[in-house]
């Protein structure tokens, strides 16, 4: 939920993306997506990463990988559009990336954002998917796009899930220019249900029907409000209203734009198919207020305590202390907003992100990746399946990050569903 300069987006379509990454100036990004390679692309893969399929034909057996590290599988890649009627706007069109287990081992890589080159994942593989598999939700950031963390997704797809995540149009970088869209708040997670809903309707394609009904829902910033909206929070809507119509209103009072709007906002988003919540960073406390209160479902809140985006006095205290019995938060201590996302990976030379996650004041990256992931997985795991295997690590007795971040419950955070 942040405005980046018009320097900041001009690097971000022309700006390199280090060496196993590529980006394509804006004139010909929309060509890139549609125009296959002229050799076969390099997919990066080390000699141990995924599993190999045995020299004669039988049953795959992925090698046992922990969460601790990437999973077995390779990573496949797939574009889907929805489009149905929102409130607030009708014929309202999402494009859906999807990534999912695979055991292909070659494939055109995609562009990410039809811009990011992503060498170690194959557009269009065949998935692999014998069973029904765990389906983790993600929401983009304030002017961003889907792939923006995907350092999640692709661990997550790595370990046997399918991960799905809308493009908000309307709020994503090539729609924005980096500005901030608030009225899009209330199309957000109208989003992610219709996204839900379009999958349930694909009852013969070979991802959406190996969907399970064991949903996880995350979202970095402004997706970590719609994940707090989709988890069903309430809105202080009259009292928002009292604060929008004073003098000097902040600019998210936007998001009233509208009777419709407002009404919807009393009846809330709650998607009951979400069956547990990790929101990253998330704003919107001055429409939440003791809302929040009201998620019932066990609730992963991940913050960072050097925040300069939404700073913790403002957002992540106040939502964490809103919070109901089933939650759990999680705070890196030398953590900053894009931590949580791959803007330290692609663009650590803009100072806008630099100075919010990726100067050399702030946790190492990697290592801020691979707590989120653990934690993220360990959470999900346990609240969905009953595993316990990683319960030392979400009660603190596994410390092996201790130095790098604080953990707090509720009374039921770590109480098995």
């Amino acid at each position: 939920m942040v405005r980046y300069s018009p320097i900041f987006l001009a690097l971000l379509f022309l700006g390199a993306c280090g060496d196993d990454s590529t980006t394509t100036p804006p004139d010909t990004a929309d060509m890139a997506v549609d125009q296959a390679p002229d050799a076969e692309p390099d997919l990066g893969f080390d000699a141990d990463m995924g599993a190999d399929l045995p020299e004669e034909m039988g049953e795959f057996v992925p090698e046992e990988r922990t969460i601790f590290e990437q999973g077995p599988y390779r990573i496949g890649y797939k574009i889907y559009t929805t489009v149905y009627d929102a409130v607030g706007q009708t014929d309202r069109e999402i494009p859906i990336k999807v990534w999912y287990p695979s055991i292909d081992k070659e494939g055109e890589a995609p562009r990410y954002a039809r811009i990011l080159l992503r060498k170690e994942v194959m557009l269009d593989a065949e998935p692999y998917l014998l069973e029904e598999a765990p389906v983790l939700v993600f929401s983009h950031g304030n002017s961003s796009f889907s792939e923006q963390s995907y350092f999640m997704s692709e661990y997550f797809a790595s370990h046997g899930w399918i991960v799905i995540a809308p493009d908000h149009t309307g709020n994503t970088f090539r729609d924005t220019q980096g500005g901030i869209s608030f009225e899009s708040g209330a199309w957000r997670p109208q989003d992610i249900t219709a996204m839900l809903d379009h999958f349930e309707g694909l009852d013969d394609d070979p991802i959406a029907s190996k969907m399970s009904d064991d949903i996880v829902m995350t979202g970095h910033s402004f997706g970590g409000f719609t994940t707090l909206a989709n988890a069903g929070s309430g809105f202080d809507v009259d009292g928002a209203l009292e604060v929008c119509e004073a003098p000097g209103a902040p600019s998210a009072c936007q998001i009233l734009s509208s009777e419709d709007v407002v009404n919807k906002l009393r009846e809330g988003f709650l998607d009951s198919r979400i069956k547990v919540a990790i929101p990253q960073t998330p704003g919107g406390f001055l429409l939440f207020q003791q809302g929040i209160s009201e998620i019932d479902i066990p609730t992963l809140l991940m913050t960072a305590a050097m925040d300069n985006t939404l700073p913790d006095e403002e957002e992540g205290a106040p939502i964490w202390e809103a919070m109901g019995p089933k939650s759990m938060r999680l705070d890196l201590v030398a953590g900053g907003h894009f931590t949580y996302s791959n803007m330290c990976t692609v663009l650590p030379f803009i100072p806008e992100v630099q100075s919010d996650g990726c100067g050399e004041e702030f946790i190492d990256i990697e290592v801020a990746f691979e707590i989120i992931n653990a934690y993220s997985m360990a959470f999900a795991r346990f609240h969905l399946f009953g595993d316990q295997e990683h319960l030392d690590l979400l009660n603190g007795e596994d410390a092996r990050w201790a130095e790098h971040l604080t953990l707090d419950y509720k009374s039921e955070a770590l109480t098995a569903q």
